[in-house]
């Protein structure tokens, strides 16, 4: 048996080379599918298996109702984006998966702008390219015919430390057997009670956009078949199955953890962390001071205004911003303006300048400038990075 497996950092270059070049097809011949925040309750949102033809819409409305901002492209306006089994669930306990055992039948780029979080792929077979944030990587599992207990699947753990945007890019004949366990960092963190945990979680988040992948031995892989292997039809029983895995999935996952990033350094006890109890209370009483300043980002936001809002000081507003985010509230609500813009750019499709100016940027040099210092690429060849096509059409620059 020869299996195989590389996660590496590649240039746009590298991916596009194993697909259909698309570089002369005109912009009139790409279906674009645009979704927007799905606003819905999921507190019940579980998704049946997809037919063994998988078209864009289907496939779009399970991302969408997953609650995130997403945009699917499919070369030459082609309606089937995959043949074989593919699920999705939005499970009861917070967790979400999905997989499937398929064939790519499009030249396609779907781009999710996703929360702070893990995400498991356990790749049996075929090859997956995607884009997370400013990197652009590559998981390969081959291996020789055999049973399928005899497979070793290729495991890779993505890591988003804040909100950034993800692009899986599909090719024509492109066989993908996969299972992915996706958790968000807020859930993670709300169940971590104990010291050692939150300072694995502490390491495991400080480096963004990270990817880590091992060969497994029998453990993910055996998971993993298993789910693919459950009846296609959603029953209590079937359901419950789903939870029962996916939740033995993320605790082995937490279980080998110490051992595929650094050793986790014992916990600081300084009194300097230690938030003063009266000013928490303070803020707990308080509406979430992000989704204020969120909702006020194309305003002119003030110190004093903020503060008055909340019922604080703008001293203790500043030692709050200070000891939660390590920046200064104005270099939080820059971050944020920046954010914002790198999704007008490559989902909402806004020109350049004008989500430059939308962030509070009067000149685009001076825009292009501030985004690359903030995601270390421009917005040009971001958005490069994040296209089907190869070429940006002149308006939109």
């Amino acid at each position: 048996m020869n299996v195989s497996a590389s996660a590496s950092k590649i240039s746009r270059n590298d991916l596009t080379r194993h697909s259909l070049s698309i570089s002369e097809v005109s912009s009139d011949k790409l279906s674009e599918i645009e979704l927007t925040r799905n606003k819905c309750s999921m507190s019940q949102a579980s998704f049946n298996d997809l037919p063994i033809n998988i078209h864009s819409q289907p496939f779009s409305s399970l991302i969408s109702s997953s609650g995130f901002i997403n945009k699917l492209v499919v070369n030459d306006n082609k309606d089937n984006l995959m043949n074989g089994r593919f699920f999705h669930n939005e499970l009861m306990s917070g967790l979400s998966i999905h997989g499937g055992d398929v064939v790519e039948s499009s030249d396609a780029i779907s781009s999710t702008q996703l929360p702070a979080s893990l995400s498991l792929n356990i790749l049996l077979h075929g090859k997956v390219n995607f884009c997370l944030g400013n990197k652009a990587y590559e998981l390969n599992a081959e291996h020789a015919k055999g049973t399928k207990n005899s497979v070793a699947a290729t495991c890779a753990l993505s890591v988003l430390a804040t909100s950034d945007l993800l692009s899986r890019k599909m090719t024509t004949g492109q066989a993908v057997k996969k299972v992915n366990l996706f958790v968000k960092r807020a859930w993670l963190e709300k169940r971590c009670t104990d010291v050692q945990s939150k300072v694995l979680l502490n390491k495991l988040f400080s480096n963004h956009t990270a990817l880590y992948h091992w060969q497994d031995n029998a453990t993910f892989t055996n998971l993993a078949q298993k789910l693919l292997d459950l009846p296609t039809k959603s029953t209590l029983q079937t359901n419950l199955l789903k939870e029962q895995m996916a939740l033995t999935l993320l605790n082995e996952l937490l279980a080998i953890l110490p051992d595929k990033i650094d050793q986790p350094q014992s916990p600081l006890t300084d009194n300097k962390n230690q938030w003063f109890s009266k000013e928490r209370h303070q803020l707990r009483k308080k509406a979430n001071i992000e989704r204020y300043i969120e909702q006020q980002l194309e305003n002119v936001i003030t110190l004093p205004v903020i503060a008055k809002h909340f019922g604080l000081s703008v001293s203790s507003l500043q030692r709050y911003f200070k000891h939660t985010y390590k920046l200064t509230i104005t270099e939080y609500i820059r971050q944020q303006r920046l954010d914002k813009a790198k999704i007008a750019i490559t989902i909402k499709e806004l020109s350049i300048s004008e989500a430059g100016y939308q962030a509070g940027y009067n000149h685009v040099s001076n825009f292009t400038s501030a985004f690359k210092k903030q995601f270390g690429i421009t917005p040009a060849n971001l958005l490069k990075l994040h296209q089907l096509d190869k070429t940006i059409d002149k308006k939109r620059n």
